[in-house]
């Protein structure tokens, strides 16, 4: 086997740092001390758009992924959603070239490799589809539905489901020879978002997965000549985090809060962390308001989910016209307006209210390059990181909260081995010299000899050994094609 991408879903520096002291973890420390740790910077730190960016090398302007749902104008001028799909991500992958390039490929769990005929490149290529937001579990290797499939199905208990992942991959290359693996596992996102506390601490559970890791690993460096272990943003708990929706919602909350239990409860615990300062809930916790939430605002959303989601469903908006990711509205960055007098309208009451001190507003066109926005008008709303606060998109009263609550981070890690087989010395996290999500993707190719696709965003740590002709997107859409 030529290499490994071993993915850690939501791993920050903070936590790598905890697990190395908590746990016992000998592979990965050898990985460590014969290789290189990295910052990993990814804007804005959500899932599929980052898990993109690093299979790609690219900008979400150019893969055309922004966020987990795509918001788009349905029929009769209404505002829809549907999740994101492998047939909407707009250049080809990692797995995807390797296998283009005729090296045996196997891909886990990827974001948005569901439906696998959507995917750019199937030859030399078996897929284990992703569990984040499909439907269903799938794979295009017959040996692997009959023998494997089953630990791959979506598990409640994020700590199972890792191990689970684990074994079926073990399982996997013992059976058969690869020369590229890449696995994406749960841990420790969904962990950390369902007791936070448990995954920073590395808690008794968070402590054993980790340990299942390392046995992993183990197995990994023994039969890959280079490992590489990346992670799509960091995860923290934060005290004090904005929400740069309140000076829109300020002037129309009694509209909003009228008639809703809800949001009437939600207004009073903002009142009472704001006035007294004193946290309410304690990291991701769920009490009476948040219930209460869910089943009365989100209850189209959830139910939708399960319906009609992959066609199209209703998107929620907050005041008129402005919209955001319909899968996590209280950990997300893009915001999608109607039109662009709504957009244009937010910005300036923005900039000209308090809102200001604590987020940056911008139009994404003038972050990102490319030809793949959202369909309408949109903007990123990013966090003064200086000012310690974050964000927190909620139908909420208050534009600063003291609630302690946990999200996602922006500073990931990319963790490589092998990289001088001399080196005894222990590394340690360089903070200096952070890399970003479209650097992965050049790395790997480096490393393994192959050429970088021209057009991509990243650069290649080890030095880069000639770029793909512009066309191999192309190229490899007529493939695609052919597949559909």
């Amino acid at each position: 086997m030529k290499a490994v991408m071993l993915g850690l879903d939501g791993l920050s520096p903070q936590i790598l740092t905890n697990a190395l002291k908590k746990a016992e973890l000998p592979n990965l420390q050898r990985i460590i001390s014969n290789g290189e740790v990295h910052t990993l910077v990814s804007i804005p730190p959500v899932t599929p758009i980052e898990w993109t960016s690093i299979a790609t090398g690219m900008n979400p302007a150019k893969h055309g992924i922004w966020g987990f749902t795509k918001i788009y104008m349905g029929d009769g001028g209404r505002l829809e959603w549907r999740y994101y799909q492998s047939y909407d991500v707009k250049q080809p992958r990692i797995f995807e070239i390797t296998a283009f390039k005729g090296l045996e490929t196997l891909c886990i769990n990827y974001p948005l490799t569901w439906p696998i005929k959507g995917n750019w490149y199937l030859e030399h290529l078996d897929i284990v589809g992703d569990t984040l937001i499909s439907p269903r579990t799938e794979t295009n290797a017959e040996f692997i539905e009959k023998k494997y499939l089953k630990y791959f199905e979506p598990l409640p208990d994020p700590y199972k489901k890792t191990v689970s992942y684990i074994k079926g991959l073990e399982g996997i290359i013992e059976e058969k020879e690869y020369d590229f693996v890449s696995i994406v596992l749960p841990f420790p996102d969904q962990a950390f978002h369902k007791d936070a506390k448990e995954v920073l601490n590395i808690g008794k559970k968070s402590k054993a997965t980790w340990e299942e890791i390392d046995s992993l690993l183990d197995i990994i460096t023994k039969k890959a000549t280079k490992v590489f272990i990346v992670s799509d943003h960091g995860l923290g708990a934060y005290r004090k985090y904005a929400n740069p929706l309140e000076p829109i919602l300020r002037y129309k909350w009694i509209r909003e809060v009228k008639g809703n239990p809800a949001l009437l409860l939600s207004a009073a615990t903002d009142f009472y962390s704001y006035a007294t300062r004193i946290p309410i809930r304690i990291f991701q916790r769920k009490y009476f308001k948040e219930m209460l939430y869910k089943l009365s605002l989100r209850k189209d959303i959830i139910g939708s989910a399960g319906k009609g989601a992959w066609r199209g469903a209703e998107a929620s908006s907050v005041g008129s016209g402005i919209t955001y990711d319909m899968h996590d509205p209280s950990d997300v960055w893009i915001v999608t307006f109607l039109n662009e007098a709504i957009r244009e309208r937010f910005l300036e009451t923005l900039k000209k209210d308090k809102a200001s001190e604590y987020v940056d507003v911008r139009k994404t066109e003038e972050v990102f390059k490319g030809n793949h926005f959202t369909d309408l008008p949109s903007a990123i709303v990013m966090p003064k990181l200086y000012n310690k606060v974050y964000l927190n998109f909620a139908t909420s009263l208050f534009l600063i909260r003291y609630d302690i609550a946990a999200f996602h981070h922006v500073l990931g890690v990319f963790i490589l081995n092998n990289i001088d087989k001399n080196a005894n010395k222990k590394k340690t996290l360089l903070l200096n010299d952070p890399l970003t999500t479209y650097d992965v993707t050049p790395s790997i190719l480096s490393y393994l000899g192959l050429p970088i696709p021209r057009g991509t965003d990243g650069r290649s740590i080890g030095g880069n050994t000639g770029f793909y002709a512009y066309d191999i997107g192309i190229k490899l859409r007529r493939m695609r094609q052919k597949i559909k």
